[in-house]
């Protein structure tokens, strides 16, 4: 229905049938699986990858206006941002209005070949809305920023609420018009109670403890009454919009949500606040006292409750990744970041020793075959506490790892397993992965994952791991997931070896995108966008990765598909 019965007029529409299509996925897994899990992996994907598309020299609007190559326009802003649209759409017009709009979609242009325009005004036509200032997310790259100030009036028991939007220049975008965005959020006691929301005005007793504001202007004034206690905001419920948000709080403050937030989408977002916070003043030498402590303190809170839900317990234990980490970062150093966020869980893991064994033994069995979702709940958090575990890389951690590889009759077990062996100077890693390739040589998907597993250690070495698995007899550089798990794998997620003093990962991707550029320029292309974002790195890295850059572009024979990408870098 949204991709074949009602297709695209041309090429730049191509995030009406996939943006959708993505959104449907999403919501077909929150419902089979779990919901905020879900939801969280989105943010994840779209804070790490999507946003630093957003912040590159390729930036791009979800709906773009040229490309040199179409092979280029697959991208994150178009599939990802573009689902990010359609939810906004959701979360604007509720699921009964967005029902209307789809029902409505599918009528009028069953059969025909339309565009993102022809599916903004089904939505508004069915719910009489003005989505006017809404089509400014097709045509303008960027992530916008909302910043959020609040001042609480205790004599008169109202908080008023200060928001301000602005979105930073993109190529060929300098200047930036406000967008239409929902702002879901909510306001806790101090017990972590939600209150009722009323606004200034408004006379019907109030209902909903969460509230969709409209913010449309560069800014606005909302003034919340009947709070006779100074409130906690709760704020991007949901993540409403792919905003980043500016949000003054203390680490007490980023604790209490933590740990009593009742949304499952900023509760978990306030541990990633505290968590990084924690490690950006490690990367900077500007440590402060008893921020690790309260992150630690929390993360036993956590242990002590009761779940239902396994696998959210799990994601509100997990420390932010390194990219979302880095984004941050004025100018990233890559090394501080995995050094102060693996000095941080090595922190947790001597701190919660007992706890993480104590939760492995109680969720650790045989579930072969189980793939409902308290199955994978265990599974997720079993294997989050040997991620734990084998951050102290000893000899007990190096046991418990080779034990579960060897015992274990699932794939994510046996993974998670190797995966902690790889990553630890544990005596059994050679072992270990001649055994996994030998028993699943003949299966290629499965031996995609243990190139990626090699490719992502980030123990010194790796890099000449990667060399040497250029020349093993499973790999083929003809094979697009091949390069994906090997050399996409290396360059795209391990940050702390690529980006290693020296340049050595720079030219090695760089050989092999010049060696890819007469056999498959789309993948060689997708391969480069790991140099693209060379400005923000330190003047050695600036100038190590702009040269590969210019190798490449000046090589004879350049595809369109890899110039392309190439020259939008250095322009």
């Amino acid at each position: 229905w949204t991709g074949n019965r009602i297709t695209c007029r041309d090429w730049f529409q191509l995030s009406l049938k996939e943006g959708l299509t993505v959104f449907r996925d999403q919501e077909f897994s929150a419902d089979r699986h779990s919901r905020p899990v879900k939801r969280i992996d989105e943010v994840n994907m779209l804070r790490t990858r999507q946003f630093a598309e957003d912040a590159g020299p390729l930036a791009h609007p979800v709906r773009p206006e040229s490309y040199i190559e179409i092979n280029n326009f697959y991208t994150l802003t178009v599939y990802e941002k573009g689902a990010e649209l359609v939810r906004m759409l959701h979360t604007l017009l509720g699921k009964a209005g967005f029902r209307k709009g789809s029902d409505l979609y599918f009528k009028r242009h069953d059969g025909q070949a339309v565009t993102c325009e022809d599916f903004v005004r089904c939505m508004e036509d069915a719910n009489d809305a003005d989505l006017t200032q809404f089509r400014r997310w097709y045509s303008q790259a960027g992530t916008p920023v909302l910043e959020i100030q609040s001042h609480y009036f205790a004599g008169q028991g109202e908080l008023e609420l200060t928001v301000r939007q602005s979105c930073p220049p993109t190529p060929g975008q300098a200047e930036k018009l406000p967008l239409h965005i929902p702002l879901a959020l909510g306001l806790l006691d101090p017990d972590g109670i939600e209150y009722p929301l009323q606004l200034a005005g408004e006379t019907d007793p109030p209902a909903a403890t969460t509230r969709v504001l409209e913010v449309r202007e560069p800014e606005q004034r909302y003034r919340f009454i009947n709070l006779p206690q100074p409130p906690v905001v709760s704020a991007l419920r949901g993540f409403s919009a792919p905003v980043k948000l500016r949000q003054e709080r203390s680490a007490e403050e980023l604790a209490f949500l933590f740990a009593r937030d009742p949304d499952f989408f900023t509760r978990w977002d306030a541990g990633q606040q505290l968590a990084t916070r924690t490690i950006l003043e490690q990367v900077r030498d500007q440590p402060e006292q008893g921020i690790g402590r309260l992150l630690t303190e929390a993360f036993r809170h956590l242990i002590s409750e009761t779940w239902e839900d396994l696998s959210y317990f799990s994601l509100l234990m997990t420390l932010p990744a390194e990219d979302y980490v880095s984004a941050f970062l004025d100018m990233i150093d890559p090394v501080r970041v995995h050094q102060s966020r693996q000095c941080l869980k090595q922190h947790i893991a001597r701190t919660l020793d007992g706890d993480w064994t104590s939760l492995y033994e109680q969720h650790h069995r045989e579930e072969f075959n189980r793939f409902d979702a308290a199955a994978i709940g265990r599974r997720r958090l079993k294997n989050l506490c040997l991620e734990y575990l084998s951050a102290l890389d000893n000899p007990d951690a190096h046991a418990l790892a080779v034990t579960q590889f060897e015992s274990s009759r699932t794939m994510t077990d046996r993974i998670a397993a190797l995966s902690a062996i790889v990553n630890s100077h544990n005596p059994h890693k050679a072992a270990c992965l001649e055994a996994f390739y030998q028993q699943w040589r003949d299966n290629d998907l499965v031996v995609g994952k243990w190139f990626t597993l090699q490719a992502t250690s980030y123990l010194p070495g790796t890099l000449e791991q990667v060399e040497t698995l250029l020349r093993h007899p499973a790999f083929d550089l003809r094979t697009p997931n091949h390069v994906r798990s090997l050399i996409g794998g290396f360059s795209q997620s391990n940050a702390v070896n690529f980006h290693a003093e020296g340049g050595a990962g720079y030219r090695f991707l760089a050989d092999r995108v010049i060696e890819l550029n007469v056999i498959n320029p789309q993948i060689a292309a997708r391969m480069l966008t790991a140099l693209t974002s060379w400005r923000r790195y330190d003047t050695e890295r600036q100038q190590r990765m702009r040269g590969e850059l210019e190798r490449i572009a000046g090589t004879d024979t350049i595809s369109i598909d890899v110039y392309e990408v190439a020259s939008k870098a250095l322009a």
